[in-house]
């Protein structure tokens, strides 16, 4: 029962793509910052939503580009192009079937309610012609059985900040109370800076408006 109360727990505190078939996916980097070329570290969790059990089919051992399909885009919502070496794998991958070669698999079944995690590493910048630090959103595809025109799930949009600084800190994707609150110092801090800026600016008007007031009484 305890267990069960974790994993629902954890459940409602993740963001899930839609529901596809009852299953849903979850895909989180490790941290919320990373330095360019570094490689990204995602947990990957599935949930059933549904009410019957669900089998879940790996391929390969559970090599990633098996199973699955990222698609990155930067703040504005434009794709990353691929890599070469991301589009001649996606190439080899939708040849034709040729049962021959296909690698042994394996079979996950998850109950109503339950979550399954997988863990992953891999660099972004091996798949995505990142040339420029900034925020980017990351959306993963898997497939649920052997094949991927049998259906697939889409992952939320997981943030990820990529930056080129080497002294740049790389914090958990969770922030703790302290950032928290140097964070919410800093805003009150901006927001005291152009609070003071406004009230500069409302006093040279006003004392603007005042001499052009004397200035035209005087001249009658």
């Amino acid at each position: 029962m305890a267990a069960m109360a974790a994993e629902e727990k954890k459940a409602k505190e993740l963001i899930w793509g839609s529901e596809f078939k009852g299953v849903a996916i979850s895909v989180n980097p490790n941290k919320s910052r990373y330095r360019m070329g570094e490689k990204i570290e995602v947990i990957v969790t599935i949930t059933n939503v549904g009410e019957e059990e669900v089998v879940v089919f790996h391929t390969g051992g559970g090599a990633f580009f098996a199973n699955y399909r990222p698609a990155l885009f930067d703040i504005k919502g434009r794709p990353v192009g691929k890599t070469e070496r991301l589009e001649k794998l996606e190439a080899f991958l939708g040849q034709k079937r040729d049962t021959s070669t296909i690698s042994s698999g394996s079979t996950t079944l998850i109950k109503p309610g339950e979550i399954f995690e997988l863990f992953h590493t891999f660099s972004l910048n091996d798949w995505f012609k990142i040339e420029k630090d900034g925020t980017y959103f990351l959306v993963v595809m898997r497939k649920l059985k052997e094949y991927w025109d049998e259906g697939f799930m889409i992952s939320n949009a997981a943030k990820i900040i990529i930056t080129t600084s080497e002294n740049q800190p790389a914090p958990d994707q969770h922030y703790t109370p302290s950032e928290n609150n140097t964070l919410g110092q800093n805003r009150r801090l901006e927001a005291g800076k152009y609070l003071v800026i406004g009230g500069l600016c409302a006093i040279l008007i006003l004392g603007s408006i005042a001499l052009l007031k004397k200035a035209s009484s005087r001249s009658k």
